[in-house]
């Protein structure tokens, strides 16, 4: 959706211009540039931005995975210390409390989240020589709203790991993320054009199901 996004600035197409077939010369209305955001002349090369988006999509994914392993391999090492590694069952009650996904973890991963968020907002303003705006006019209703989201989607993939665990349980959880994210990108932000691009991405989409599907049945 970035890069997408990005060809669209540079270009000022908008949807109205691709309604009446995306060409340069069209006289339908052209999208000015994003507020915040410098003039397209003065952004960096779409290699640059390609190369910084695989970056930061390559960094997400493994702080994604190393906050999953954090608590498979916190629950592990509990088991062991309290002699229940062969029967969770068994384990003590205050254990089974301390990796519940609606108690006390979500609440420790909650206080993490927000250290961590401060932390951050502290480093650019130290880099920027002043504190950031928090734009709350925006933040208040969209931010809000996002951040609950978010939030509901954490509970659930954590839940899918302690349930199927790492191998099977997260790579479901990122299965269903590439599915429905393009889902919202083809059909809400029309990112995709004519029926041979999203026929193969259709395809694609039922075979990363499958797949999906596949690697449940090995784990059972």
């Amino acid at each position: 959706m970035l890069f997408a996004k990005h060809y669209a600035d540079k270009l000022g197409v908008t949807a109205d211009t691709a309604a009446v077939g995306g060409r340069r010369g069209s006289t339908a209305q052209r999208k000015p540039s994003t507020p915040g955001l410098p003039p397209p002349a003065a952004r960096p090369a779409d290699g640059a931005v390609l190369a910084t988006g695989i970056a930061f999509s390559v960094l997400a994914g493994v702080f994604a995975s190393l906050q999953m392993a954090a608590v498979t391999l916190g629950k592990r090492h509990e088991q062991a210390a309290a002699g229940c590694a062969r029967d969770p069952e068994s384990c003590p009650p205050w254990l089974h409390e301390a990796f519940n996904n609606v108690g006390s973890w979500m609440v420790s991963f909650g206080i993490g989240a927000l250290v961590i968020t401060v932390v951050l907002l502290l480093l650019v303003a130290a880099v920027r020589g002043g504190m950031p705006s928090l734009h709350w006019g925006v933040l208040s209703r969209d931010g809000v709203m996002g951040g609950l989201c978010w939030a509901g989607g954490n509970v659930f993939i954590t839940a899918a790991v302690v349930t199927g665990g790492n191998a099977v349980g997260h790579t479901q959880v990122l299965a269903c993320t590439i599915f429905f994210s393009g889902l919202w990108g083809m059909l809400r932000y029309g990112e995709l054009a004519g029926a041979a691009v999203k026929l193969v991405w259709g395809v694609s989409a039922a075979w990363t199901l499958v797949c999906m599907v596949f690697l449940g049945m090995e784990k059972a």
